[in-house]
């Protein structure tokens, strides 16, 4: 089995970024010891959905799309429910919600997918693996300082 767990953080952070949120921390010590924190004050309950659910958008760009059903991937048994809560937030019905999580999953997806994103991924798992824990600046080092922006 693949180690998706450093690009899959990689995903939340880069999503976390492209949207304009503050990525704090991500933490990665093995396979189930890895963690992204974004900080969530005044944060639109939309783009927390997107970037709850681009860690699993992350692994099927990199290691293969269809390689593993969404809910299969690591991490899913955190981030599915967590999106679940965000789309719960915002719709009554379970149709709705599943509108809003097909939505925010395809919406990560086009993010990480942009030119030049893909390599981002790649080169954030790597040094997440290489120094074990990342702050924002760290994460804003991979891009030479500055935050990214899809056009």
């Amino acid at each position: 089995m693949i180690n998706t767990s450093p690009v899959h953080e990689a995903g939340h952070a880069l999503a976390a970024l492209l949207l304009g949120l503050n990525v704090t921390e991500m933490l990665y010590s093995n396979i189930n010891n890895a963690s992204t924190d974004v900080a969530k004050e005044g944060v639109a309950i939309a783009d927390l959905g997107v970037v709850a659910l681009a860690g699993l958008a992350a692994v099927e760009i990199i290691h293969g799309a269809g390689a593993e059903a969404m809910e299969d991937q690591e991490g899913a048994e955190c981030d599915l429910p967590k999106a679940r809560a965000y789309a719960t937030a915002l719709e009554e019905s379970p149709e709705a919600q599943d509108c809003l999580l097909h939505e925010w999953r395809d919406k990560a997806t086009t993010l990480l997918r942009s030119p030049g994103m893909p390599e981002a991924l790649e080169a954030l798992g790597g040094l997440l693996v290489r120094r074990g824990r990342l702050t924002g600046d760290d994460v804003r080092e991979v891009f030479g300082g500055r935050v990214p922006s899809v056009k």
